[in-house]
């Protein structure tokens, strides 16, 4: 098993991985343009699909969104961290992104000190591999942490934070 080290550093070379995150099992990388077609490649799906943020503090958002109101920061305030991602508004349309409170997931994004893409691992239209990690998905990626499981087996809740009244997507 890779080092958290190890991971980091992996990421930072635009490396695609498995890493327990704090809803279920997350297909991860350093959030660009670039690894982000990479992940919706594996999962078999349109390379523009928006991917969730996971960041370590709620400072990381500001360079993309730069119109959040006292209501943004509000909700950002009552879900984060926690297993609950939000819908935010940038200058050229929304970002969903979740600051997580799970102990590992912390740590790597502590190190990275970048926002990093995270999804379900699973092909586009099926269920997400939620307690085992089939061997085709363990040797399509670059590395695999498993130093811990998640806590959780169910994806995170979605909040859409760019309209009024905000609105439950999942």
């Amino acid at each position: 098993m890779p080092s958290l080290d190890t991971i980091v550093n992996a990421l930072h070379n635009d490396a695609v991985g498995i890493f327990p995150c704090d809803t279920i099992w997350g297909l991860i990388g350093r959030a660009s343009p670039a690894v982000g077609k990479k992940i919706n490649r594996l999962k078999n799906r349109n390379p523009d699909t928006p991917l969730i943020q996971l960041i370590h503090s709620p400072e990381q958002l500001l360079p993309q969104c730069t119109t959040l109101t006292h209501e943004h920061h509000t909700a950002m305030a009552t879900y984060w961290p926690g297993p609950v991602t939000l819908i935010l508004p940038t200058a050229t349309g929304s970002i969903g992104a979740r600051q997580p409170n799970f102990k590992p997931l912390i740590d790597l994004l502590n190190q990275t000190q970048f926002p990093v893409f995270s999804t379900s691992i699973n092909t586009s239209g099926m269920p997400p591999c939620t307690d085992i990690i089939p061997t085709s998905w363990r040797e399509a990626v670059d590395f695999v942490y498993m130093g811990s499981e998640p806590p959780g087996h169910v994806a995170s809740r979605i909040l859409d934070i760019t309209r009024t009244p905000f609105q439950w997507i999942r």
